[in-house]
């Protein structure tokens, strides 16, 4: 019983500093060393009190990853999916709550930090390719990459 309430304990101890997701708590929980009823007992606990939420997560997920990291929206749900094992529907919720034209003019920007990088900058295929292969790095889908330097290179004709 004093275990489990030690467990509990630096569980909460965790949580006051950021968010976790369920999965993490899970995984915290694996390595210590009581039954699974106990685990299960605290988890629940945990989520009844509302300290964690996957939602709540997954929204300062996105908010950090985007507006801190400058990641794409296509590196945001493939960690929140593969590392947090979050639900689609939670994901996308919180995906669509980014901005469109923010999110293009974020990547706008890094981008013509990057084609300020390249040597013998002159809008051929290879700065084109350069281009594409770093905003893709950053997570950025290829059809929304491409329509970012097709408006770089419109904007720079004229």
């Amino acid at each position: 019983m004093n275990n489990k309430r030690q467990i509990l304990e630096k569980i909460l101890k965790k949580i006051k500093k950021r968010e976790y997701s369920e999965h993490e708590i899970k995984e915290l929980l694996k390595k210590e060393n009581i039954s699974e009823n106990e685990k299960e007992e605290i988890l629940q606990k945990l989520l009844n009190n509302n300290f964690i939420n996957n939602e709540r997560f997954v929204a300062a997920f996105v908010n950090d990853k985007f507006y801190l990291n400058k990641w794409g929206k296509e590196k945001i749900i493939y960690f929140l999916k593969h590392h947090h094992k979050m639900p689609e529907n939670i994901i996308q919720d919180a995906i669509n709550k980014i901005p469109e034209t923010e999110y293009f003019e974020v990547f706008k920007k890094l981008a013509i930090s990057k084609m300020k990088t390249i040597k013998d900058n002159n809008q051929d295929a290879k700065t084109t390719t350069k281009i594409l292969k770093f905003l893709l790095s950053r997570g950025v889908a290829e059809e929304d990459a491409i329509k970012i330097i097709n408006s770089i290179f419109n904007a720079q004709q004229y």
